[in-house]
């Protein structure tokens, strides 16, 4: 109750004071204000490019920006930078997942309706708590954000070449979420609320608010959000290290692992978890170290709506959880934050949360356990032959295990690791304010390490991301030792090969991955798109989904006997290929109903290939001279990589 009391007289007297009331609500305009009205000028006026630049300053930036003085209200300009994104990425797709769940249809209308009242309502959030604060920001000279904007430049330059390799979005997840948001966008329903929601939510403001196309945002936009965890790598060597040029390498880190990098390419719900998760541990670890409550409470908030974007919200929960003890030793006049506004907002984010947040860990656990539940196994060596949660097989041996550690950690990490070892180093990386990486580290090592050699595989791929995130955290102190011992030139010559070899290997990786749709792949999908009835069924490789159903605009039927034909493709064959095509699905097709089959080389001629679950789900020993021969099959496309033939009896 006198929390309460202090409270309202502490609002009342920074009420009064009309000069800082004055200054907020002139910087208030400044930065809401004049953008909105800017965006509804372009909006009115048709002005596409500047509605869309203003667009994502007011979807990506300025709702979070008006809550972070709440939050942490003398954090750094890097800091207010990736923390505007961390809470704007989970407030805006929040409104509108809660106005989906009352019922109300998501469209242009409602979508800028709802982004300006909450900016409205952030915005009296926003002046209130700089009446609190008042002047007491920290600021960096301007001249030390060069090395920032020489890694985010670099960054840039890379993605942008990245990008120009494989014009198509790279494998087949993304492919599955498109029709999602589509279907979202177009009908104003998202049909599928409860799985992983934020992800389409969030692209459907960017796309009705911004007058973006779909393509667009998932091939290009959201490619570039390494930018956000780069920052913060980057203000974490400049706080931790006096050292200029460790502010350029230690973030480079991060895009010297090729998972990390080409991975940014690959858009799906996973992809904001990456982005915000070094956030995350970075003001986990700032928090216990300047015992400061306020960034824990924000970071243990957003972990439950993190739930949203991906399931592997659960770990950030449990890591937030876990060092919280370690920031409670703190003094009530340092909470900027007081109890009334605190338990308000923690009101809004869990209600919103809880319903999801539950069904996320009945699923997760009852996974986990149905993979306990196999029979206990213990393999030393797992790599060789593995399944995991998803029903992926995948064997890694002979040189191809260097190919997968190095595919995940990259090859600068591990040597800074190795030489840079040392108990000095050591003893500075097991304090207490390491705490949020320590138990990210190891409960990521589980499931990429050992629970796999108990025949318990999760994703032990997707963990070793996760790892290699904090390892990056760790490596600070002994990339400072390695410099500090080694002769300034070799130094540079020697990381500048790792890191050539590092981006090669990325470039070299992301051209060899083009497997799911290749430029003459897709000149046979617009075939299909165009020359085609649109109730056509073509009968292919199980790796032609996207090509055939995405690009194609037409039904795919995985059969496999009818490539495997002796000498050539006669009636009774056919006949064999339609009642498969009838029992798959549970009705007798109707006679009319035209039948193609689309044979890809280029299924087999990329990095996938080499698997020989991939081998066989392509057909990579077909006899295409039996269907070529057939005198029930007419050829009507050949490109020398795809082929086509028409059913044309049967």
């Amino acid at each position: 109750m006198e929390q309460i009391i202090l409270f309202l007289k502490t609002l009342s007297a920074s009420l009064k004071d009309k000069k800082t009331l004055w200054q907020s609500s002139l910087f208030l305009i400044k930065i809401a204000l004049i953008p909105l009205v800017i965006f509804w000028f372009a909006y009115l006026t048709n002005f596409t490019l500047l509605r869309q630049a203003i667009s994502l300053y007011l979807i990506f930036f300025l709702p979070g920006y008006l809550l972070t003085p709440i939050f942490f209200s003398k954090a750094s300009k890097t800091e207010k930078f990736v923390l505007s994104y961390i809470i704007s990425i989970f407030i805006v797709p929040l409104a509108g997942y809660l106005l989906a769940l009352k019922g109300f249809s998501f469209n242009e209308l409602s979508a800028l309706l709802s982004l300006h009242l909450l900016i409205i309502i952030l915005s009296i959030f926003f002046v209130i708590s700089k009446s609190f604060t008042k002047n007491d920001e920290s600021e960096i000279e301007r001249e030390s954000f060069l090395s920032l904007f020489i890694v985010l430049g670099f960054f840039v330059v890379l993605m942008s070449i990245l990008l120009k390799i494989y014009p198509f979005l790279p494998e087949a997840d993304p492919y599955y979420f498109y029709p999602v948001i589509e279907n979202l966008i177009n009908t104003g329903i998202h049909p599928q609320i409860f799985y992983r929601p934020f992800f389409s939510f969030f692209i459907g403001y960017i796309c009705l608010v911004g007058n973006f196309s779909i393509w667009i945002v998932m091939k290009y936009l959201l490619a570039f959000l390494p930018i956000f965890p780069l920052a913060i790598f980057w203000e974490y060597a400049r706080g931790e290290s006096s050292n200029y040029p460790i502010r350029i390498m230690f973030p480079l880190l991060f895009l010297s692992v090729p998972a990390l990098f080409i991975g940014a390419e690959v858009i799906i719900p996973q992809i904001f978890f990456v982005s915000i998760f070094p956030i995350c541990l970075y003001f986990l670890h700032k928090a216990i170290r300047g015992k400061l409550f306020m960034p824990w409470v924000l970071v243990f908030a957003l972990s439950f709506l993190s739930v949203k974007y991906h399931e592997l919200g659960l770990f950030l929960i449990a890591i937030s959880a876990f060092s919280f003890p370690f920031v409670i030793k703190i003094k009530w006049r340092n909470i900027k934050l007081l109890g009334i506004v605190l338990g308000l907002i923690l009101t809004f984010v869990f209600l919103g949360a809880a319903m999801e947040f539950a069904r996320s860990v009945l699923k997760v656990a009852v996974d986990f356990f149905d993979l306990f539940g196999k029979d206990f196994i213990f393999k030393p060596w797992f790599l060789n032959n593995f399944t995991n949660i998803d029903n992926v097989t995948q064997s890694w041996s002979g040189i191809e295990v260097i190919k997968y550690y190095a595919y995940l950690v990259g090859s600068v990490l591990p040597i800074v690791l190795i030489l840079g070892f040392s108990r000095t180093v050591l003893k500075k990386i097991l304090r207490f304010e390491y705490i949020p990486f320590w138990v990210s580290f190891i409960l990521f090592f589980l499931i990429a390490e050992v629970f796999p050699r108990f025949n318990t595989n999760f994703l032990p791929d997707r963990a070793w991301l996760f790892v290699t995130i904090t390892l990056i955290f760790f490596s600070l102190p002994f990339l400072e030792k390695i410099i500090s011992q080694t002769p300034r030139k070799l130094f540079a010559f020697s990381i500048i090969i790792l890191f050539l070899i590092s981006f090669g290997g990325s470039f070299h990786l992301a051209y060899a991955k083009q497997g799911y749709v290749s430029q003459e792949e897709y000149a046979a999908a617009e075939y299909l798109k165009n020359n085609t009835p649109e109730n056509s069924t073509v009968v292919s490789q199980q790796g032609n989904t996207v090509l055939i159903n995405f690009f194609g605009k037409r039904t795919m039927f995985f059969y496999k006997p009818i490539f495997y034909v002796m000498n050539s493709v006669r009636s009774q064959d056919l006949d064999a290929l339609k009642e498969a095509m009838n029992e798959f699905n549970k009705k007798n097709l109707p006679v009319d109903t035209p039948v193609y089959i689309l044979y890809s080389f280029d299924k087999n001629k990329n990095l996938a290939s080499q698997r020989d679950w991939w081998k066989e789900a392509n057909f990579v020993d077909a006899n295409i001279t039996a269907l070529s021969a057939s005198n029930y099959l007419e050829e009507v496309f050949n490109n020398e990589n795809v082929v086509i033939w028409k059913v044309t009896a049967n």
